[in-house]
């Protein structure tokens, strides 16, 4: 059974375990990539007077069915428009919550919907599951050639975890370091846990993590495009190919060092990655010179992502103390 969030009273914000976390916003919305409302706004009303800000807590629960919609709503657009078993992830999220206490939602009360989810599956684990073997083919197709080896490989070790990591684009960053403390907590907490089998104890015995985030790319510091011509008459097929394959990596890696990103912990961990890679997001579009959707998918080790949670952590409170 799980140790944590089980009654609802657990499931209640607390500054102890759950801690508290006050925010501008008044309210939330269910779907991932729209922000949470302004709290502070000018008015023209009669009274000449601006709305008040509205302090809103934010409490960490344990995955429920009755938080089904909400999740899935935050996981619809996991493949950037695909269509996917998103429904049976969101049911393995909210399994593994129950028998594990592996897992979390963000939300602003117990009978609201999640703004946030945040959780780890052992891919060996969930191998042959529908969502799992989906979101694989589209990780291995937007990876080319560069990065597709690398992604089999981590796919494929027996102690890789895939976080899941989705809340909405202005949720408050003071989230990020306690989200990820509890997270990575409750890993270790069920790995040791006696009451589990010794099999689920081992699925969260992991040594690495492959994470897919949503981000930006910068334009302005992206590589031109048209330079280098078309490569036609440049040399054989193979040539050719040899040419794409060598500016598709630059690309990738241009990309990559052009990456903006709204949730802190994956700036961090994407710093101390093993490898990274992006790929636009096909279901947004942009204007010219604006910031692109992406998606960045990495792969982190469990000491360099300890290491890239005190990073997290110091950089937030050097945000606070400005």
């Amino acid at each position: 059974m799980p140790k944590r969030k089980q009654q609802a009273e657990e499931d209640s914000p607390s500054v102890d375990e759950e801690q508290q976390y006050k925010s501008d916003s008044s309210s939330s919305t269910s779907d991932s990539d729209a922000p949470l409302p302004d709290s502070e706004e000018s008015s023209d009303d009669e009274a000449g007077e601006a709305f008040q800000q509205v302090d809103v807590d934010f409490g960490f629960y344990c995955p429920q069915e009755k938080d089904f919609l909400g999740m899935r709503t935050l996981m619809q657009n996991y493949l950037d428009g695909q269509e996917w078993a998103c429904s049976d992830m969101v049911e393995a999220i909210i399994a593994q919550g129950d028998s594990a206490g592996v897992g979390s939602v963000i939300k602003c009360g117990e009978e609201e919907d999640p703004i946030g989810v945040s959780t780890v599956l052992n891919l060996a684990r969930h191998a042959d599951a529908t969502p799992l073997r989906q979101l694989r083919d589209f990780l291995l197709a937007a990876a080319g050639s560069t990065h597709r080896r690398r992604l089999e490989q981590a796919w494929a070790a027996p102690a890789t975890g895939l976080i899941i990591n989705e809340r909405l684009v202005n949720s408050p960053p003071e989230l990020s370091e306690p989200l990820q403390t509890s997270l990575f907590g409750e890993v270790q907490e069920a790995a040791e846990d006696e009451e589990l089998s010794k099999e689920e104890r081992q699925c969260f015995d992991l040594q690495q993590f492959l994470m897919v985030v949503r981000a930006y790319t910068d334009p302005s510091q992206q590589p031109d495009k048209a330079a280098g011509g078309s490569g036609v008459g440049a040399g054989s097929s193979k040539q050719q190919q040899q040419q794409k394959r060598k500016k598709a990596q630059a690309l990738a890696q241009a990309q990559a060092e052009g990456v903006v990103h709204f949730l802190p912990e994956a700036e961090c961990y994407q710093a101390a990655a093993d490898w990274s890679f992006c790929f636009p997001a096909a279901d947004r579009v942009a204007g010219e010179g604006e910031l692109q959707p992406c998606r960045v998918v990495m792969l982190i080790s469990s000491a360099a992502a300890a290491t890239a949670r005190t990073q997290l952590a110091t950089l937030l409170q050097a945000a606070q103390d400005e």
